[in-house]
């Protein structure tokens, strides 16, 4: 509901639509599995994608994130990072 639209273009410019394409065919696959897995955060800059997951000391990294990570990220080659919050 928070989604703006000028968020979602500047998203898009920032992926272009081959690299939407090669996310959408991944999570196609298993989009249920997936989308629970989502980072927290999802950051751009011009042509650089980002994401960043925010962990409380409390918090434990979920087996969903991690599948996400080891399924869809890493292998396009996205930038992650694990923010731990104190």
């Amino acid at each position: 509901p928070a989604v703006r639209l000028e968020h979602v273009v500047g998203l898009f410019d920032a992926l272009g639509s081959a690299r939407l394409a090669e996310i959408a065919t991944v999570f196609a696959s298993a989009p249920y599995d997936l989308r629970s897995g989502w980072p927290d955060l999802t950051l751009w800059k011009d042509d650089q994608v980002r994401f960043v997951e925010v962990k409380a000391p409390s918090d434990s990294f979920h087996a969903t994130q991690a599948r996400l990570i080891s399924t869809l990220l890493l292998p396009l080659g996205f930038d992650i990072t694990l923010a731990e919050v104190r």
